[in-house]
C-alpha cells in the first residue's frame, strides 16, 4: 500500500512540474495577417487561429509553424529565452505561385483568365495549384488555348511547335522532375470565323473569327439592312398579276449567338454555335402606281426575317471553313389603304430550311468572307395560293468584311437572295402564269459585343 501511495506522489509531482515549466508570452505577426499558428506539431492544435495574437510559449527552443491559404506553410524554429515582456515575432509569408512564360511568336497577344498580359516575349505569374485557361493569338489567329496547371514554384514555357501560325502548340514544365510535355494536335480546328454565312433576308452573323476562342461564349448584335426588290412575272396572262420593284426597305434587329460547347467546356465542340436574328420593319417604301392595274390606295413595303441556325465552325491555317443549316422566315409584305389593292401585290412569305456554307481569310481583327446557301422553300405563302400549284426554290450569295476592335465587331455585307417559282394555273381561273422571279438585294451593317 505504501508503495502504491509513493508512485502516485511521484506521478503528481512530476505533472505539476511539467504543467508548471515556464512560459513567456509571445506576440506573432504575419503579413498578411490572418495565418493559423502551430508549435511542435499541428496534431496539437492550433496555438492561435488568425494572427495577429498572443500565445504562451514555453522557455526554450520550439517549432513553429504558420499556415495560411494560397501562401507556403512557413516552418521556423522559435527560441524563447527567459523574460518577463512578452517576445515579438514577424512572419513574411510566401505565396504559393508559379509562372507561364512565353517566348514566341514575338508579338502574339497572351492571356490568362481571359485578361490580357502583355505580348510575347513575357513571363506571367499565376497562383500555383489552381488551372488557368491561357490563350495566345497572333494576327487573330490561336496558337495556344488550354487550360494549365502548375505546381508553386515552377514555371510552365508555352510555344508553337510549327511556327507561328502552326496549329500545333507544345507546353513544357521547366521543373526536371515532372518532365511532363502536354502536345495538343489541331488545337483550333474546332473553332474559327465567329460568324457564319447565310442567314434570312437580313444580317447573317454577328462577329467574324474569335480571336480568344474559349472565351467568347455570347454574342449580341443590332442588325440593321436595306432592302431593294424586284418581282415579276413568267408568261404572265392576266392583268392582275402585278410585277414590282421596291427599293429602300429598312429592316433592324437583334442578333444572338451562343457557344454551348464552349460554356460546357467540351474541346471537340468549341466550334459549334447556336445562332437567332429577329428583324422588324421600320421604314417602308410607297409603291408607285401602274398602267393597266392602278392601285385604289396607298400601298407601303412592309418586310421583317427571322432565323435560328445550327453552326460549325473549322480553322485550317488562316482559313475559317462553316456549315450550318436553320430555319428562316422571310416575309416581304405590304401595309394598304384599301384591302384589295393587296391582291395585286406580290404577297410572300418564304419558310425554309436554309443549309449553308461559309469561307473566311481571318488576318488580325479583318476578316473578308464569302458564302453561299441552298433554301429549301416549305411555304412561300399568299402568292403561291393563287394558282392551282406552286412551288419555289431560294438561293443565296454573300460577301462580306468584319472588323473586331476587343470585344466589340462591326460588319459590312453585300446580299443577293434569289426565289424562283413554277406555277401551274386553272385555265377558268382569274391568275395565270408559269412561273415568276424574285429577286432581293440587301445591304447589311452590324455592331455587336462579345462576353
Amino acid at each position: 500500500m505504501g508503495r502504491l501511495l509513493l508512485a502516485g506522489t511521484l506521478v503528481c509531482i512530476a505533472m505539476g512540474i511539467a504543467h508548471a515549466a515556464p512560459t513567456r508570452k509571445v506576440q506573432i505577426e504575419t503579413e498578411p495577417p490572418g495565418a493559423a499558428v502551430y508549435l511542435n506539431d499541428v496534431d496539437n492544435g492550433a496555438a492561435c487561429d488568425s494572427t495577429p495574437c498572443t500565445i504562451d510559449a514555453p522557455i526554450g527552443v520550439q517549432t513553429i509553424i504558420i499556415r495560411l491559404d494560397k501562401y507556403e506553410p512557413e516552418i521556423k524554429e522559435l527560441d524563447v529565452p527567459k523574460g518577463k515582456r512578452p517576445l515579438q515575432q514577424k512572419y513574411k509569408l510566401k505565396g504559393a505561385i508559379a509562372t507561364i512564360k512565353v517566348d514566341m511568336p514575338k508579338g502574339a497577344i497572351v492571356r490568362v483568365d481571359e485578361e490580357e498580359k502583355g505580348k510575347a516575349p513575357v513571363e506571367v505569374p499565376i497562383s500555383a495549384g489552381e488551372g488557368h485557361h491561357v490563350s495566345v493569338t497572333l494576327n487573330g489567329k490561336s496558337v495556344f488555348d488550354d487550360f494549365v496547371e502548375v505546381a508553386t514554384g515552377d514555371e510552365y514555357v508555352v510555344k508553337p511547335k510549327a511556327g507561328a501560325g502552326g496549329s500545333t502548340t507544345t507546353t513544357t514544365a521547366s521543373n526536371d522532375t515532372d518532365n511532363a510535355t502536354v502536345t495538343d494536335d489541331k488545337d483550333n480546328e474546332n473553332d474559327g470565323s465567329g460568324g457564319g454565312g447565310g442567314g434570312g433576308s437580313g444580317s447573317s452573323e454577328i462577329t467574324g473569327h474569335s480571336s480568344e476562342p474559349r472565351s467568347v461564349y455570347l454574342t449580341g448584335g443590332v442588325a440593321f439592312d436595306i432592302g431593294f426588290r424586284h418581282f415579276s412575272y413568267e408568261q404572265r396572262m392576266t392583268n392582275n398579276l402585278r410585277s414590282e420593284s421596291e427599293g429602300g426597305q429598312v429592316m433592324l434587329g437583334p442578333a444572338l449567338e451562343l457557344w454551348p460547347g464552349r460554356m460546357a467546356g467540351v474541346h471537340v465542340l468549341r466550334g459549334l454555335s447556336l445562332f437567332a436574328r429577329f428583324q422588324f420593319p421600320v421604314a417602308g417604301q410607297t409603291v408607285t402606281q401602274q398602267m393597266g392595274n392602278d392601285l385604289m390606295g396607298t400601298v407601303k413595303t412592309k418586310w421583317s426575317s427571322y432565323e435560328v441556325s445550327l453552326r460549325q465552325r473549322w480553322v485550317f491555317g488562316g482559313f475559317g471553313v462553316e456549315a450550318s443549316g436553320g430555319f428562316v422566315d422571310d416575309r416581304y409584305s405590304f401595309d394598304v389603304t384599301y384591302g384589295q389593292d393587296i391582291l395585286l401585290m406580290p404577297d410572300t412569305n418564304y419558310q425554309s430550311v436554309r443549309l449553308g456554307g461559309k469561307l473566311a481569310y481571318m488576318s488580325g481583327g479583318v476578316e473578308p468572307y464569302i458564302s453561299a446557301e441552298n433554301r429549301i422553300v416549305l411555304s412561300g405563302g399568299p402568292v403561291g395560293d393563287r394558282f392551282a400549284t406552286a412551288k419555289a426554290s431560294g438561293l443565296k450569295a454573300t460577301a462580306g468584311l468584319v472588323l473586331e476592335v476587343g470585344k466589340f465587331s462591326a460588319r459590312a455585307e453585300g446580299a443577293l437572295i434569289n426565289y424562283s417559282w413554277d406555277f401551274t394555273y386553272d385555265p377558268s381561273g382569274t391568275s395565270k402564269a408559269t412561273g415568276a422571279t424574285d429577286s432581293i438585294k440587301l445591304i447589311s451593317m452590324l455592331v455587336g459585343y462579345s462576353y
